[in-house]
């Protein structure tokens, strides 16, 4: 027990001095308004249950945008990945999410990339639960972000640029 609070205290520790997470996610985040991320998911979940987590990818701008479709879920600071989730407890910017699977996947291939007309949309659902420890019960803010040109990936002339995360979404993890 005492091994598992010093790991989740250290954590925390890290990730506020290194948190200015949340203003450089801001920063990050792309000025194009051409398209907008989507959330669906239950407002209570009881831990040790699914906790399944709808996306979408919408184009809102006028013209045809060009995304990547596979929507495979990592961590912000990870490869090959095109959604990742922010969770900090609520009030705080304390990033509480913690990484739960050490992944290796290819990256995306040209066959990944569709252009979506104005007000379509491509989709996914995934656990959070399979990605993320969620050190305690407790109420949570969260917001999931569409990244499809991190560092390495393939980017294809024409891609939707930049980080675009939902709007935050609250929720409450209830004790089992």
């Amino acid at each position: 027990m005492f091994a598992k609070t010093l790991v989740i205290f250290i954590i925390q520790l890290l990730n506020q001095i290194n948190h200015s997470d949340m203003a450089s996610q801001n920063e990050n985040k792309s000025n194009d308004q051409s398209i907008k991320v989507m959330v669906d998911m239950p407002d209570q979940i009881l831990q040790g249950q699914p906790c399944e987590i709808k996306v979408d990818i919408k184009n809102i701008s006028g013209s045809a945008v060009l995304v990547n479709k596979r929507l495979s879920v990592g961590y912000q600071n990870s490869l090959s990945r095109e959604l990742y989730v922010t969770i900090f407890k609520k009030g705080t910017s304390i990033k509480m999410g913690l990484q739960k699977v050490l992944y290796e996947r290819n990256f995306s291939t040209p066959s990944d990339f569709v252009w979506l007309l104005p007000q379509q949309q491509t989709s996914t659902h995934f656990n959070l639960f399979d990605w993320y420890e969620v050190p305690s019960a407790g109420t949570y803010t969260l917001h999931v972000c569409y990244q499809a040109d991190e560092e390495l990936a393939y980017k294809p002339d024409g891609l939707c640029k930049g980080v675009f995360c939902s709007e935050e979404k609250t929720v409450t993890f209830l004790s089992e």
